[in-house]
């Protein structure tokens, strides 16, 4: 598994030796060394992990059921005024922060507990960057950017926005997203993409917000247990 394997402690595996019905026990722990996760994730066999999933496995497979913490710092409903929000692109050094608050999606439930566990993979490249929100010195917010998604079309992907509950419904994912699609001129991107996966009503308030900035629907798939939005923007030259 890549990623950045020092916040995981990996323990014994049960099931198929490879493939996708193969578990593998973990502790996952935060930047200062406090847990976060400990129970199993799934190894889907293709360089894809996350916690388990679907139910019926805990019993098929005699998992234990998992022990998972919040950081309240992210959830207790937070006063700021706009003048002390920076906006700005992350380095190396901000990864482990931006991987904390990306944990926070498990509690989201769903289809964003993965999401959650794939944010240990996030990096920054050439290819690949983060913009965050920064509030006195903590990243409440970030949009991670993959601009070699379809080079041939000039294509990038908006792979990841994630606000901490704490300071939502106050503007600061469309100023990500407005940033996102400045640099996505600069870099002379003509198209935008990016998937929701969620509940119907996660997929409908994110849809929304991007719509707003001039995504437009593509595609909506229904799966089992959650909805798969695809979205897409043009930028006119």
């Amino acid at each position: 598994m890549s990623g950045r394997t020092e916040r995981v402690v990996f323990h014994e595996a049960r099931g198929n030796e490879t493939g996708p019905m193969r578990f593998v026990r973990v502790d996952i722990r935060y930047t200062d060394g406090d847990p976060f996760y400990s129970g199993w994730i799934q190894d889907f066999g293709d360089g894809r992990t996350g916690p388990t999933f679907f139910s019926q496995n805990y019993s098929n497979y005699g998992l234990e059921y998992e022990i998972v913490h919040q950081r309240l710092v992210y959830w207790d409903l937070m006063d700021f005024e706009s003048e002390d929000v920076i906006f700005r692109d992350a380095t190396e050094d901000d990864l482990d922060a931006i991987i904390d608050l990306n944990f926070q999606n498990y509690f989201e439930g769903g289809y964003n507990r993965i999401s959650a566990y794939q944010g240990i993979n996030f990096k920054i490249t050439d290819t690949n960057s983060i913009i965050v929100c920064e509030i006195d010195g903590l990243i409440l917010g970030f949009l991670y950017i993959d601009w070699s998604w379809n080079s041939d079309l000039r294509e990038a992907y908006f792979d990841s926005l994630y606000c901490a509950p704490a300071v939502r419904n106050r503007g600061l994912a469309h100023k990500l997203i407005e940033f996102g699609i400045l640099q996505a001129v600069d870099r002379g991107i003509q198209r935008i993409s990016g998937k929701i996966n969620g509940d119907l009503e996660h997929c409908e308030k994110i849809s929304r917000i991007l719509m707003q900035h001039g995504f437009e629907i593509v595609e909506a798939i229904q799966m089992p247990g959650w909805i798969a939005v695809e979205t897409l923007k043009l930028i006119p030259r």
